[in-house]
């Protein structure tokens, strides 16, 4: 009897293109999304993480019930092995912390399961950070390319995991094809230089950061860090701080 197929891949856009592409087959296989991005927060426990997403969350918008309730959906989408039994289990990633998290943390999850394969992306082909830039189609040009996970790819992919996190950070990029742990106020700089002499839409900074950064990460934790910025007094604002469109920052003069 042939095993069942689960392909699991970051983020909602990623995974609803390879819903799409694996229908427009007419393939019976299922498709999991990890929308925990492990680039930023505590890796310890789920529980810590929970914890840290709720202290973004109140700094953000304490009152975006259906936010709050998002993140902690997404912080649990961690994989449990009693959900893939009998399955191949195929790992869609690209070149950037939260994939390579997600992947060293479900090769960890999963670590006693032979039917473990990956697709690794290369993001250099179609200029993406990640594989929710991918188009359907692309994706699907990759479908039957997996390649089984050594137990030496197995191995070096759990102890990169278990090294991040004892290092027990808040922050991770990808440099030189590896996860580094770097200081909390790593894109501060970047929101610093996006800011003006006059007062600009806390959202436009946020975005802007996004556009010129070349790692993929949340603007989640933009937002965090531009807070951050005002109560250090690096940055000025004016409006209701707790919703990111309804404030305006500026550089102090």
């Amino acid at each position: 009897m042939m095993k069942q197929t689960k392909h699991i891949i970051f983020g909602p856009s990623a995974a609803g293109s390879l819903r799409y592409i694996i229908n427009e087959y007419r393939l019976n296989q299922d498709v999991i999304s990890i929308n925990d991005d492990l680039s930023n927060g505590p890796l310890q426990t789920i529980e810590d993480r929970i914890e840290f997403g709720k202290k973004l969350i109140n700094s953000i918008d304490p009152d975006d019930e259906e936010f709050a309730k998002y993140v902690e959906l997404a912080i649990k989408s961690w994989p449990s092995p009693e959900n893939f039994t009998d399955c191949k289990v195929i790992l869609w990633h690209c070149e950037n912390a939260p994939e390579q998290l997600m992947l060293q943390m479900v090769v960890k999850q999963l670590q006693d399961f032979e039917e473990l394969y990956e697709v690794a992306l290369d993001n250099k082909i179609s200029l993406a950070r990640g594989t929710g830039e991918y188009t359907p189609e692309k994706l699907g040009s990759f479908i039957g390319t997996e390649t089984k996970i050594s137990p030496e790819r197995k191995h070096e992919l759990i102890r990169n995991w278990n090294q991040t996190v004892q290092q027990n950070g808040t922050l991770r990029i990808w440099k030189n094809e590896a996860v580094v742990t770097v200081d909390e106020r790593y894109y501060d700089a970047l929101l610093l230089h996006n800011c003006k002499n006059e007062f600009v839409n806390a959202a436009r900074i946020v975005g802007e950061t996004l556009g010129i950064t070349d790692q993929l990460l949340s603007d989640t934790w933009l937002n965090y860090r531009l807070l951050q910025l005002v109560e250090m007094q690096k940055i000025q604002a004016r409006g209701n701080l707790k919703q990111l469109r309804s404030f305006e920052v500026s550089l102090i003069q």
